[in-house]
């Protein structure tokens, strides 16, 4: 039974993931020679911090990534939603009409950290209200003449 829930918790990330990148390096218009741009200036900078369908594939990405990986395992989940953002970039070297770029990873990196720090916080909040519920259990027992469970 655990096995199953482990791959049913894998599954979405992993089509998407596959389907993802297959659209990526869909190339319609034909092939070019590998081209990968490394340079990284200001205005491109500007430019691609506001490449929306980014930043919300990374973030969507980044909770499918987090649901196949377990909550305790965030740094896992920010690799491997990367690696796909990476992925996008490679596929997209060969494809006629699209430029393979470093600065294309910024959008991913801010989609994903944004995620993250979801995340974090919705982890901090259900881990807040489980104490409370465990001293307001703690007091009531107490109130009632009962020792709390140790």
């Amino acid at each position: 039974m655990k096995l199953t829930v482990r791959i049913l918790r894998i599954v979405p990330f992993a089509c998407l993931a596959i389907l993802s990148l297959w659209v990526a390096g869909r190339s319609p218009l034909g092939r070019k020679p590998f081209q990968f741009d490394w340079s990284i200036s200001g205005s491109e900078l500007a430019q691609v911090v506001t490449k929306a369908n980014h930043l919300i594939s990374t973030a969507v990405f980044f909770l499918l990534a987090t649901l196949a990986v377990g909550t305790n395992r965030l740094l896992l989940a920010f690799v491997v939603t990367m690696l796909v953002g990476f992925g996008w970039e490679l596929a997209e070297t060969t494809v006629v009409g699209h430029h393979a770029r470093l600065i294309d990873l910024v959008p991913d990196l801010i989609g994903t950290l944004t995620a993250l720090v979801f995340v974090v916080l919705a982890r901090w909040v259900v881990q807040r209200i489980r104490i409370r519920e465990t001293e307001v259990t703690d007091s009531q027992l107490e109130r009632a003449g009962a020792s709390p469970p140790s």
